[in-house]
């Protein structure tokens, strides 16, 4: 009388009937009807949430090749649910991202969404995928990490979507720096002030800023408003790399333009 997976249908034998009209009232107001030869029918689709009704009636020979049919039994109910997949988790480690999931019969593909919030309003990604996992590309809105809201569910053979299986994860958020230039001269000292904030903008303290290229390499530490203020004095025209980090981060890049 209920599930997700495709149901054997059964009734009693009719004495002397041929075949069985079998009706259908489907959960979006269509109708079908088939005739089968046994009182058994396994539909080979089923699919939408919601009550399918069904009755059946016997098929009786008459003379020549016709049959008559007798009266349909009472309407029979069966609630369709697509339940939420089973054991549906998120493995996350400092270089991946995977969701996983048990397998389902009661449709052939899935949906994941990933927000940044839990009522999916701030999308960071949605897939539909075949599989019973699946491995992000860790950019977008994954790149600058926190937390993150996901949930997956299955779609049948008539893309109905069924219940969401949901959790949630955290990632490392991502340091961000911004010096107060951009451009250094070479042989000359500079001051370069920088400043490191979460994604958020908040300002972080005692973050390791390194900076490395055109002949100098040196570094210091963020102070507790989040700032700190390198000495530089370049010995060559190039590139000088400024690295913030700090443990359960992930490291922020920037860079500079000796000339």
């Amino acid at each position: 009388t209920t599930g997700g997976t495709i149901p054997v249908l059964a009734w009693g034998s009719v004495p002397g009937a041929i075949s069985y009209g079998f009706h259908v009232d489907k959960v979006d107001g269509g109708a079908q009807d088939f005739t089968v030869a046994t009182p058994r029918f396994t539909p080979t689709e089923f699919y939408g949430n919601g009550i399918w009704k069904w009755k059946v009636r016997a098929n009786f020979p008459v003379s020549g090749a016709s049959s008559v049919s007798g009266p349909y039994t009472a309407s029979q109910d069966f609630v369709r649910r697509i339940l939420p997949p089973a054991n549906a988790k998120a493995t996350v480690t400092p270089t991946r991202v995977v969701f996983a999931w048990s397998p389902d019969t009661s449709g052939k593909k899935y949906r994941l969404d990933v927000a940044k919030d839990d009522s999916f309003t701030e999308m960071v990604e949605s897939v539909t995928t075949p599989n019973t996992s699946y491995a992000p590309l860790l950019a977008n809105g994954y790149a600058d990490g926190g937390r993150l809201y996901w949930r997956v569910a299955l779609l049948d053979q008539g893309n109905n979507l069924g219940a969401f299986a949901r959790g949630d994860l955290r990632l490392p958020m991502r340091l961000k720096l911004k010096a107060s230039t951009v451009f250094v001269q070479r042989g000359r000292l500079s001051q370069v002030r920088v400043t490191v904030t979460d994604p958020a903008g908040r300002r972080v303290r005692n973050v390791r800023v390194r900076f490395t290229g055109a002949g100098v390499t040196g570094s210091r530490t963020t102070g507790k408003r989040g700032t700190v203020t390198l000495r530089i004095r370049p010995r060559r025209r190039g590139t000088i790399k400024l690295t913030a980090a700090r443990k359960g981060y992930l490291a922020g890049v920037q860079t500079l333009r000796s000339s």
